[in-house]
């Protein structure tokens, strides 16, 4: 992301330029996604799958206030 405008958008093509602003976001995405990924399997490969269904009750409860 540091060098969006000054390197990276000078390799692609004029048509595609216009798609800069959404760059950002796809890449915070991805990051999101592979947090996600980390941290869905972490309490299945140590046996403690009861921490995911306290996380599962947790997320419930935020989303109903």
């Amino acid at each position: 992301m540091l060098y969006l405008d000054d390197v990276f958008i000078k390799l692609i093509g004029p048509a595609f330029r216009v798609g800069k602003n959404v760059i950002p976001i796809l890449l915070m995405a991805n990051l999101f996604l592979g947090v996600y990924y980390n941290l869905s399997i972490w309490y299945k490969l140590t046996a403690q799958t009861i921490w995911g269904a306290w996380l599962s009750v947790i997320g419930l409860s935020s989303h109903w206030r």
